[in-house]
């Protein structure tokens, strides 16, 4: 699988990143769903336009079924973004820990740079880190993001300078047009790996309380002719979503089946967070068309602050190739020992998705067992 622009949204997969690390220490080419290039990576559907990926012997035309909206051959020019989003100087936490200064929030290429000063206030060496397994939490405006991902090592006393990103696609994508508030989840650990801060800290623009800011969602702007031309992607409503979720404290308003240019097909849905308090959200036991894909609480899991909305991405040809499915038949002709008890699926005609969420506190503490969902498309 590339590295190159291709993303799972707000939510990273944690079966996938054990299998990295695992290869990774036995010299072998690991699946880099983890690694990024100073960001995280895009989500599926900008990948369209902009990754490399592609769903084995799966071309787009073989991937569409009835149903799914094409590319509108005579869409209008998409909207573009609004660069006036810029930032003052602020000083975004300044604790015993850590001190976080916000210098400039630049725009350039179609990307959101973020400029940091990060002072170490302890005595010894600190790891400053955001948008990882460990804490993703960083959002613009009312939406969740897996972008804006750092890494950094500051000995005591000491200050670095960083620079986080943005896709700009990505945000349009989720119905961002502007940002009036950037917020970064920070985690922060000693040489120990004792952690020593955890928590979301936020910069606002000269945008802020602008009219229109949070208006938009995933659902309403996803269904634009312009933007699904700008980033060759198709797609499908799911015809019935998911069942009350009350006990969950998540509500899922609509959800979607997308297929890039390169015939990558993820289902996609957003979420909404009406509590109060931040929600750690698992995925998990992935069924594609009734056959058992994933079976595990955990598949993917992400952080949705109080009041905000996300976009849980599940990417098919992922869950099928490191789950209990085969792509097809086929395969456990040609490899009888690793396919063995294994269906086939084929995912150019998936009709149905089934999983369970799940929900915990900041603290990792049970607010809801897992609960079923099913998406038909």
């Amino acid at each position: 699988m590339p590295t190159e622009d291709i993303s799972r949204d707000f939510f990273h997969n944690d079966a996938e990143t054990l299998i990295e690390k695992q290869n990774s220490l036995l010299g072998k080419k690991g699946i880099p769903m983890m690694k990024r290039n100073r960001s995280c990576v895009l989500a599926l559907c900008v990948a369209a336009a902009l990754g490399t990926a592609s769903l084995g012997g799966c071309s787009v035309g073989e991937a569409l079924h009835e149903g799914v909206t094409a590319v509108a051959e005579s869409a209008s020019k998409a909207a573009r973004f609004d660069v006036s989003g810029t930032i003052e100087q602020t000083t975004m936490l300044d604790n015993d820990v850590l001190t976080v200064v916000a210098e400039s929030l630049e725009y350039r290429n179609d990307v959101a740079y973020l400029k940091l000063s990060l002072t170490n206030n302890t005595e010894g060496t600190i790891d400053v880190t955001a948008c990882t397994g460990g804490y993703d939490a960083n959002y613009v405006n009312d939406c969740m993001l897996s972008e804006g991902y750092f890494s950094c090592e500051i000995p005591a006393g000491e200050t670095a300078e960083d620079e986080v990103d943005f896709s700009l696609q990505e945000l349009q994508l989720y119905g961002i047009q502007k940002i009036s508030v950037l917020g970064l989840g920070l985690r922060v650990v000693d040489e120990e790996y004792d952690e020593l801060f955890k928590d979301m800290v936020e910069v606002k623009t000269l945008l802020y309380g602008s009219e229109g800011v949070d208006s938009s969602t995933f659902a309403g702007s996803i269904d634009s002719p312009a933007l699904a031309e700008k980033l060759e992607y198709e797609f499908k409503a799911a015809s019935t979503t998911a069942p009350d979720l009350a006990e969950t404290d998540i509500e899922i308003p609509a959800a979607f089946l997308f297929i890039n240019k390169d015939g990558d097909i993820a289902v996609m849905a957003e979420l909404r967070n009406n509590t109060e308090e931040t929600l750690r959200v698992q995925a998990g036991n992935i069924t594609i068309n009734g056959l058992a894909a994933y079976e595990g609480e955990s598949w993917s899991g992400g952080t949705v602050a109080a009041g905000k909305r996300g976009v849980m991405s599940l990417r098919l040809s992922s869950v099928v190739e490191y789950g209990d499915l085969l792509f097809d038949s086929s395969k456990a002709a040609e490899d009888a020992d690793s396919t063995e008890g294994k269906e086939g699926v084929d995912l150019s005609n998936v009709k149905e998705i089934g999983m369970t969420i799940s929900t915990k506190d900041a603290n990792g503490n049970t607010i809801s067992d897992p609960v079923d969902v099913a998406f038909a498309f």
